[in-house]
């Protein structure tokens, strides 16, 4: 008399359907994720002095992409004060672009279910990117001073050359 094994078959077909569950969750996270990268991507940030004199515009990485005076700016600032004044509006409009990457990335965080809580053990996907902090010099030193042991300073040949110690 043969047996048959139909909770082994019913055990297989479920098992078969969690896993084609998992995989199209997943796949709709991948496409979530593809979709916020893209907005992030996408994302720009302006900034203007108090007086309107300095408007800047900065991609999605917080570099300036558009930079504008009015007539007046030779007239009104001293080289150290447009000097000043530029590197805050920048500032400004770099943590513009940081905040709304950031918003998306909490809206993403918030409606994704981590892989790790339907796969025990499976790693969750990467945070989404942000934009950099911006750094900012030490206490009076002013802005763009760089040190002279820099490790990006090869001011004096080339990084591959041997050097004397």
């Amino acid at each position: 008399m043969t047996q048959s094994r139909p909770h082994g078959s019913d055990r297989n077909a479920a098992m078969r359907a969690t896993v084609q569950q998992l995989l199209a969750e997943y796949q709709q996270q991948m496409d979530r994720l593809g979709e916020a990268r893209k907005r992030i991507a996408e994302l720009s940030g302006q900034a203007s002095s108090p007086d309107r004199v300095i408007t800047v515009t900065v991609d999605a990485s917080g570099v300036a992409s558009k930079i504008e005076f009015t007539r007046d700016v030779f007239s009104e600032y001293t080289p150290v004060r447009l000097a000043e004044t530029l590197t805050s509006v920048l500032r400004q409009a770099a943590s513009q672009v940081r905040g709304q990457a950031a918003e998306i990335g909490e809206s993403m965080r918030g409606n994704a279910p981590k892989l790790a809580d339907l796969v025990p053990g499976a790693p969750n996907l990467p945070d989404l990117p942000t934009v950099p902090e911006v750094a900012t010099p030490a206490a009076g030193q002013p802005a763009g001073h760089r040190s002279p042991r820099d490790d990006e300073d090869y001011d004096q040949g080339s990084f591959l050359e041997e050097r004397p110690r």
